[in-house]
C-alpha cells in the first residue's frame, strides 16, 4: 500500500508541476491524466486512511465523473446565490467541486485528483456527504 502512494505522489509530482515553466518547456511538457483505475485506487486508499465508506466513497466518485479528473458538468444549471448567481454552476474534477458553492476552490485544485480526493474525504468527515446529489441514487 506504501508503494502505491509512493508512486501516487511521484506521478502527482510529475502531473502537476508546481514551479514557473520556460516557453520551450511549457511546449514540451506532456501532462497525463492518471487513469480511472488509479484515481479510484487512491480514493480506496483514502477511504481506509480516513475510515469513512469506501462502498461510498468510490460510488460518489464514480457516479459524478466516472473516475476522470478533467470533466466539468453541471454547465445546464444556474447559480441561483452568492458570488456566481446567474453563472453556470460548472462541476469540476472527481468530485464535481462546483464553482458556485466553492467559489474559492480553483480550478487547479478542483481537477488534482490528490487534492480533490483529500478535500472531498474531509467533507465525508465532517458528515457533508448530502452535497453530492448522487450519494442519494440507489
Amino acid at each position: 500500500m506504501l508503494k502505491n502512494l509512493v508512486a501516487w505522489i511521484i506521478l502527482f509530482i510529475c502531473v502537476f508541476p508546481t514551479t514557473a515553466k520556460t516557453p520551450v518547456q511549457q511546449v514540451t511538457e506532456v501532462k497525463v491524466e492518471p487513469s480511472k483505475d488509479e484515481n479510484i485506487q487512491f480514493a480506496r486508499l483514502i477511504a481506509r486512511k480516513e475510515g469513512i465508506s469506501e462502498e461510498l466513497f468510490i460510488r460518489i466518485l464514480l457516479d459524478e465523473s466516472s473516475g476522470s479528473s478533467t470533466v466539468i458538468g453541471d454547465m445546464n444549471i444556474i447559480c441561483k446565490k452568492g458570488p456566481n448567481k446567474g453563472k453556470p454552476v460548472r462541476a469540476r474534477g472527481l468530485f464535481q467541486i462546483t464553482e458556485c458553492h466553492w467559489p474559492k476552490i480553483t480550478d487547479e485544485q478542483a481537477f488534482n485528483p490528490v487534492w480533490s480526493t483529500l478535500w472531498a474525504a474531509e467533507r465525508f468527515n465532517e458528515g457533508r456527504i448530502d452535497i453530492w446529489t448522487t450519494v442519494f441514487r440507489k
